[in-house]
């Protein structure tokens, strides 16, 4: 499936058939890729693009969409900025993974809601996975193998 009339892209959305869909469906997204400069249909586009990180570190507007892997032997946190800061989109869902031995907290920045069952923040285990979603200006959702 692809955006344009012969499924390939098209650099420009001018006419009608420039917007053409092969084979479309209810709330299909456009993306346009800056290496071809054509607008494709995102539907189908799986692949998540990953941020490492070896100490502390505190979410930008780019992990939007990414998994961030904390790869750390010692004790880590992730903290969630204030929208002040990072002004992600709500709906904004990030990944975060304990790819190392140590410890991985996800914590709330100044006048940030982290919501959680039981209020539990800490990724589990070595290779725990926690989804983070936000769902208002300054409140998140945390849910995956926590503790």
């Amino acid at each position: 499936m692809g955006f344009g009339s012969n499924g390939n892209g098209s650099a420009s959305i001018s006419t009608a058939s420039d917007a053409a869909l092969n084979n479309p469906i209810n709330n299909d997204i456009l993306t346009y890729d800056s290496g071809t400069s054509k607008w494709k249909n995102a539907v189908g586009s799986s692949a998540v693009t990953v941020s490492t990180q070896t100490s502390s570190y505190t979410l930008t507007l780019s992990d939007s969409g990414k998994a961030v892997e904390l790869t750390s032997g010692g004790a880590t946190t992730v903290t969630v900025p204030p929208n002040s800061s990072v002004a992600f989109a709500v709906g904004t869902i990030i990944e975060v993974t304990r790819l190392g031995a140590g410890a991985v907290t996800i914590a709330a920045g100044a006048g940030v809601t982290l919501q959680s069952a039981d209020s539990q923040l800490g990724l589990r285990a070595q290779y725990s996975v926690a989804s983070l979603r936000k769902r208002a200006t300054n409140t998140w959702l945390v849910a995956g193998d926590l503790s």
